[in-house]
């Protein structure tokens, strides 16, 4: 039994193909990735073993800004087009679901661990340790990583600001308070977008999506009221490092749903790490 998955897909990256490629890898089953006007993929199994695959694949494919729409239908045969390969290039991506299912797992060793090695989405890391740094750049102990973002969130909850060093680059983040302006905002918290911008269906799903861009979305009316955010639009963008995430986490103990943050601002304690990883570009 032969399953074609059809997509359409509008970007030339290679980002959907590298990840079929390494979820059909998993499978063990035959299988072939084609594209034309769209990147289809053929794969070969009994009912059991497809219907497995599906699931897999549902699950671990992450959402694209330029993924359109798919397809799926049983067909007789392989396609006779040449597969696409992909050649071991590197796909420089923001983690995915398979990356959340281990940092969130409480039994799991890569518990709250922001450098997970991840085998879909390719995230790789030797870094071995985050040092906490207060403003003499003393080190801050603490005894795992579920501690020490609990203790960032309750920082930033306190109006501390704090240096965090992410795939992006390097950032200083703090609370949101009234009279901001011109400000750059991180969403920790998509279901809460509403309480302070207009956002439609397709702009909350993007700033979800696997490339996590920027987009310049409007101040609501009621939270305008407020004097909080002293701008019609603010650039918005979601966590998009797994440091950003974890800390997300935690901010939601105390209803924070977004940061403010730039890269020249002082602060009063710093997240940082040795080495130097592959930057991550936000997308705008």
């Amino acid at each position: 039994m032969i399953l074609k998955f059809k997509f359409d897909y509008n970007s030339n990256n290679n980002t959907l193909i590298y990840f079929l490629h390494t979820i059909a890898k998993q499978s063990n089953l035959e299988y072939k990735v084609t594209k034309s006007n769209f990147i289809n993929l053929f794969i070969n199994g009994n009912e059991d073993e497809l219907t497995k695959f599906s699931t897999t694949l549902s699950s671990s494919l992450p959402m694209s800004i330029f993924f359109k729409d798919s397809t799926a239908e049983v067909v007789s045969q392989m396609s006779d087009e040449q597969s696409i390969g992909f050649d071991n290039e590197k796909i420089n991506l923001p983690f995915c679901s398979s990356c959340l299912e281990k940092v969130e797992d409480n039994t799991s060793k890569n518990f709250y661990n922001p450098f997970v090695s991840c085998d879909i989405c390719g995230t790789t890391c030797d870094v071995n340790e985050l040092s906490f740094l207060d403003f003499d750049k003393q080190q801050i102990h603490y005894e795992n990583y579920e501690e020490l973002f609990k203790k960032i969130a309750f920082l930033l909850n306190d109006e501390k600001s704090i240096k965090i060093k992410t795939r992006s680059g390097s950032f200083v983040f703090k609370k949101l308070m009234k009279t901001e302006e011109n400000v750059k905002l991180l969403c920790t918290n998509l279901a809460n977008i509403s309480k302070v911008f207009i956002a439609n269906k397709a702009e909350v799903v993007a700033l979800a999506s696997i490339e996590k861009p920027i987009i310049n979305l409007r101040v609501n009316e009621v939270f305008k009221l407020t004097n909080t955010l002293n701008q019609e639009y603010a650039n918005v963008r979601f966590v998009n490092d797994l440091i950003l995430y974890l800390l997300a986490k935690e901010l939601k103990n105390y209803d924070i749903d977004f940061l403010i943050y730039d890269e020249t601002s002082k602060f009063d304690y710093e997240l940082t790490y040795e080495k130097q990883l592959e930057a991550l570009d936000i997308m705008k």
